[in-house]
C-alpha cells in the first residue's frame, strides 16, 4: 500500500468522478477480455488465420510501436507493437459479415456477472458519485441494482459508447470506426462534458486513453483552465508497488496532454487497481464489495464463412493502406465474393501505387470499367492520373469541365478535390504559379468547409488541401498541418495515408539549414523503407519529389525514379532541371576549393 494514502487523500465520493473502460471488467468472475484480447478475437472470427501477425509485421516495419508508461515495465522488455484499432477490424468485420458480426463478437458482455470493480463502482454511485464508462456491459447498474437500491437517484452514470443493455442489436454502440469517426454530435459531447467534475478528482481506472475521435476532441475543445480546480488521478494497473509515473514521460496517452492543457492537475500512478478500491471503499464506508475471483473467460463461438473470411481480410488490407497485400490476394484469384465494382477500386489503387498512370488511365476509361462504376467515379480517377503525372493543365481543364457538367453535388465535390489538388501542384510550378493564385480562391469557395461528422478521410483530406491553398492565397499554413493528417490517419490505423501525410510534414518542415546531411538522408531513406514495407513503389521515388532531395540522393537514383514512375515527359524534364543546378551547387559546397 506504499504511496497509496497519498494518492487518495481528500477523495470524497461526491468529490469523484470515475472514467473507466475494459480493465475494470477483465476480473472474474466478469471475464470480459480487454481490448487487446477482443482484437485478436475480432481476428480469428472474421478473417483468415494469420491476418493480425500479418498487420503486425507492417507496424513494426512503419515503426509504429508502443512505449510502456511504466519504466518498471519497460525495463528490459521488448517494445510491443499497437493492436490495429478494433474499432477499424470491427468496423470491416460487419461491413462484410453483416451488422450481426458485433453482437456476436460481444455476447459475452450481454450476461456476464459483476465484479468486485463494479461493487465497489456501485457503491461510490450510491453515495453520490459520478461515472463516465466506455464499455458496453451493464456491470454496474446490475451490481448497484442488486445492493442500492436508489442509486438512480443519487448518482450519474454514462455509457458515452453505448451499452448492450439498451441496445443488443449492437448497432447504435461505439464499436466501429464507422460510427466513432464522426466523433461526438453536440447533444454527446453536452452529456460527456456534463458528467466531468467542475472541482474535485477525476479517477481515470481501466481506461487505455485511446478515444482519439471523441473522447480527445471533446477535451482538446476545452477552454483554457475549464479543468484548473480538478485533479486527474490516472491509474496504469500493474502487480506493483504503487509508484508515480512522469504524466510528460513517453508512453503516457494523449488524453493526459489534453487535460493538463484544459489545466487539470496530472498524476499518473502505477499499482494494483483491486487494492486502490479496497481502501477507497475502506475510507468511503462502501461494505457490499466482493472478493476477487478466478478469471473465466467465456468467448463465444462466432461460425464464419471462409469465403467471406477471404473478402473481410482483403477489405481489411484496403482499409489499412497495405498496398502489397492487397495485390498478393489479387493475384490469388479466390476473391469471387468480392463486388466487381470492388475489385476494380482496388486494382487501380495497386495501380496507383505502383505509379503505372497510363495503364491505369487506359483502365478507367475502358467500357468495362465505366459499366460497374458511376462516369464521376471514373472521370475524377482520369483526372487524378493526369495530375500525377504532372500534366496539370490538361488535368486541370479535364477535371473542370466534368465538374460543371456533373448533377450530384456529392460528386462535383468529389471532382473539386482533385481539382484543388492540381491547383496546389500548379504552386509549386514556376511557370503556372500565378495560375495557381488566381484560381486557388475560387477552388477554397468550391471546397467550402469538411466537418468531422464527413468521416476521417474526407475531413483530414480536404482541410489539409484547403489549408495548402489558402497559403497560396497569402494565408499561412500552420507547420503543423500535414502532421495532424498524418496522427489522424495512423489513429484509423491507415498506413499508406499516414506515410503520405509524413511525406507531406517533410515538405512543410524543410529548413536547409535546420538539418544536417546524415539527418536527411536518414529521414529520406527511412521514409522510402516504409513506401517499400506496404508495397508502393511510386511512395517511394516520390521521396525524391522532397526539398533537400539534392543533398540525398543521386542522379542515377533520381533517373530510375523518373523512368520507373509514368510521369509525363516534360515533368521528367521539369524535374530533373530543378535537380540538377541544385546538385551542382551542393557538391561544389562540399569539395574545399
Amino acid at each position: 500500500m506504499s504511496g497509496l494514502p497519498g494518492l487518495i487523500a481528500g477523495m470524497t465520493p461526491q468529490s469523484v468522478v470515475v472514467l473507466s473502460g475494459a480493465g475494470v471488467s477483465v476480473d472474474g468472475p466478469t471475464s470480459l477480455p480487454d481490448g487487446q484480447e477482443l482484437t485478436r478475437r475480432v481476428f480469428d472470427a472474421f478473417f483468415v488465420g494469420g491476418a493480425l501477425d500479418t498487420v503486425l509485421r507492417h507496424h513494426e516495419e512503419v515503426g509504429w510501436l508502443q512505449v510502456e508508461s511504466c519504466p518498471r515495465r519497460r525495463h528490459g522488455a521488448r517494445q510491443p507493437q499497437p493492436q490495429p484499432r478494433l474499432e477499424t477490424v470491427l468496423g470491416v468485420a460487419a461491413q462484410v459479415h453483416g451488422d450481426d458480426a458485433v453482437p456476436a463478437v460481444l455476447a459475452d458482455a450481454q450476461d456476464a456477472p459483476p465484479n468486485r470493480l463494479h461493487a465497489f463502482f456501485a457503491g461510490h454511485l450510491a453515495r453520490g458519485g459520478r461515472h463516465l464508462t466506455a464499455n458496453f456491459d451493464d456491470c454496474i447498474e446490475r451490481a448497484a441494482d442488486e445492493h442500492h437500491e436508489g442509486w438512480r437517484r443519487a448518482g450519474r452514470l454514462h455509457h458515452f459508447h453505448g451499452c448492450v443493455a439498451d441496445d443488443s442489436s449492437g448497432r447504435s454502440l461505439g464499436a466501429t470506426l464507422r460510427r466513432v469517426e464522426s466523433g461526438f454530435d453536440s447533444s454527446q459531447a453536452a452529456a460527456f462534458t456534463d458528467m466531468l467534475p467542475a472541482h474535485g478528482t477525476l479517477l481515470v481506472t481501466g481506461y487505455s486513453g485511446r478515444d482519439f475521435f471523441d473522447v480527445d476532441q471533446v477535451i482538446a475543445a476545452l477552454a483554457p483552465g475549464a479543468l484548473a480546480r480538478v485533479r486527474v488521478v490516472w491509474i496504469c494497473h500493474s502487480d506493483h508497488d504503487w509508484h508515480l509515473i512522469d504524466p510528460c514521460a513517453a508512453g503516457v496517452p494523449p488524453l493526459a496532454h489534453l487535460l493538463r492543457q484544459a489545466g487539470a492537475r496530472i498524476e499518473i500512478a502505477c499499482g494494483p487497481t483491486g487494492a486502490l478500491a479496497d481502501e477507497l471503499a475502506r475510507q468511503w464506508g462502501i461494505a457490499d464489495t466482493w472478493p476477487a475471483a478466478a478469471r473465466k473467460p467465456r468467448p463465444p463461438h462466432v461460425a464464419g464463412d471462409e469465403e467471406a473470411r477471404q473478402e473481410a481480410t482483403f477489405q481489411l488490407f484496403r482499409e489499412l493502406g497495405l498496398i502489397g497485400e492487397v495485390a498478393a490476394l489479387l493475384r490469388c484469384g479466390s476473391l469471387g465474393k468480392v463486388a466487381p465494382a470492388q475489385l476494380w477500386q482496388a486494382r487501380s489503387e495497386v495501380l496507383w501505387e505502383q505509379g503505372r498512370w497510363n495503364t491505369l488511365r487506359r483502365m478507367w476509361r475502358a467500357p468495362g470499367v465505366r459499366a460497374v462504376l458511376p462516369a464521376a467515379t471514373c472521370a475524377e480517377r482520369v483526372g487524378a492520373c493526369l495530375w500525377v503525372q504532372g500534366r496539370l493543365l490538361p488535368a486541370y481543364l479535364w477535371l473542370t469541365w466534368h465538374r460543371r457538367r456533373c448533377s450530384d453535388p456529392g460528386d462535383a465535390l468529389m471532382l473539386a478535390e482533385t481539382e484543388g489538388r492540381v491547383v496546389e501542384h500548379m504552386a509549386r510550378v514556376p511557370e503556372l504559379r500565378p495560375l495557381s493564385r488566381r484560381l486557388a480562391p475560387g477552388m477554397l469557395a468550391l471546397l467550402g468547409s469538411t466537418p468531422q461528422a464527413a468521416g476521417v478521410h474526407l475531413y483530414r483530406r480536404r482541410n489539409d488541401l484547403a489549408a495548402s491553398l489558402a497559403s497560396g492565397t497569402g494565408q499561412v499554413r500552420a507547420p503543423t498541418e500535414a502532421q495532424t493528417s498524418s496522427r489522424w490517419f495512423t489513429e484509423a490505423g491507415s498506413l499508406l495515408a499516414a506515410m503520405n501525410y509524413r511525406h507531406r510534414q517533410y515538405r512543410d518542415t524543410y529548413r536547409a539549414a535546420a538539418v544536417s546531411d546524415a539527418e536527411l538522408s536518414g529521414k529520406y531513406r527511412q521514409l522510402q523503407l516504409y513506401f517499400d514495407s506496404i508495397g508502393s513503389p511510386s511512395g517511394r521515388w516520390r521521396v525524391h519529389l522532397l526539398p533537400g532531395a539534392e543533398r540525398v540522393f543521386s542522379l542515377a537514383e533520381i533517373s530510375r525514379g523518373l523512368l520507373t514512375l509514368q510521369y509525363g515527359w516534360w515533368h521528367r524534364i521539369r524535374i530533373l532541371v530543378r535537380y540538377l543546378p541544385r546538385r551542382i551547387r551542393w557538391r561544389r559546397n562540399r569539395v574545399p576549393g
